[in-house]
């Protein structure tokens, strides 16, 4: 049984109830935190973040959670390990923003056993040559005589 709320409460909470709704009208999917920060920093309300978090609930003001966003996971295949180096590689890629140039693409190969970088390319732009040019790199540098046919050396371009 829930207890009923002190009528001195009530009138306590009014004017900051009425200013979650103005609140809430233009910012529709603010949840209790970001409006506990808004009340107390930008209105300068001395206000505690379960109060907001009580008002919101009472007054189904909190946000609904739509399931059918919910991200599906599936079971991958588990992530080889190598026994050797040179028997699996891995390439990646991610952008820096560097002062005075934008952002820099960088894709790296990378020896898995030991976690050596191999190849790599870059530059301010990233698109599948310049993959190909850091494996290019990797596999010259690895093995400058070529790669004998059963060495047992492995590629893998999986997502993570």
């Amino acid at each position: 049984m829930k207890r009923k709320e002190a009528a001195s409460t009530i009138e306590r909470n009014l004017p900051v109830l009425e200013r979650i709704k103005e609140i809430k009208i233009e910012h529709p999917f603010w949840g209790y935190r970001r409006m506990w920060a808004y009340l107390k920093y930008v209105d300068g309300l001395e206000i505690n973040k379960k109060r907001v978090l009580r008002l919101m609930q009472r007054h189904d003001l909190l946000v609904k959670p739509d399931t059918k966003l919910k991200a599906k996971r599936t079971l991958g295949r588990s992530k080889p390990i190598p026994e050797r180096p040179n028997q699996w590689w891995g390439i990646d890629m991610t952008k820096v923003m560097v002062n005075g140039f934008g952002w820099m693409y960088i894709a790296v190969v990378l020896d898995w056993y030991t976690k050596k970088i191999v190849g790599y390319y870059a530059g301010m732009q990233c698109r599948g040559k310049h993959w190909l040019e850091a494996l290019d790199e990797a596999v010259n540098q690895q093995f400058p005589d070529g790669v004998r046919e059963g060495a047992g050396f492995m590629f893998d371009v999986r997502q993570w």
